[in-house]
């Protein structure tokens, strides 16, 4: 389905520089937005982790819909968004938001 293969590449959205960074100079300073911070936690989460979060919170899709994306049952999509939540709950702090 082609929701889960949008999922499964936003990890290279977090890691690749976008256009607009290639072309700064490297003497101007560059804040990372929010969103940005955000996509860098999120590419560090395993690969289905990654998928089911994507899924609920950025396309709004419910655990049943999630499920049938990632050909799966509901309670592996619910476990998947449970011990990803866990992992940024354990590994990201507010100052990692606010300097990364």
């Amino acid at each position: 389905m082609w929701i889960f293969a949008a999922a499964r590449g936003c990890a290279g959205w977090c890691c690749a520089p976008s256009r607009s960074s290639r072309r700064r100079s490297p003497t101007t300073p560059t804040r990372p937005s929010s969103a940005t911070r955000w996509w860098f936690w999120l590419g560090r989460l395993p690969r289905r982790q990654r998928a089911a979060l994507v899924l609920r919170y950025y396309e709004g899709l419910s655990d049943g819909e999630i499920a049938e994306a990632m050909n799966c049952a509901v309670g592996t999509v619910r476990a998947h968004i449970s011990r990803a939540l866990a992992t940024l709950r354990e590994n990201v702090t507010l100052k990692d938001l606010a300097q990364r």
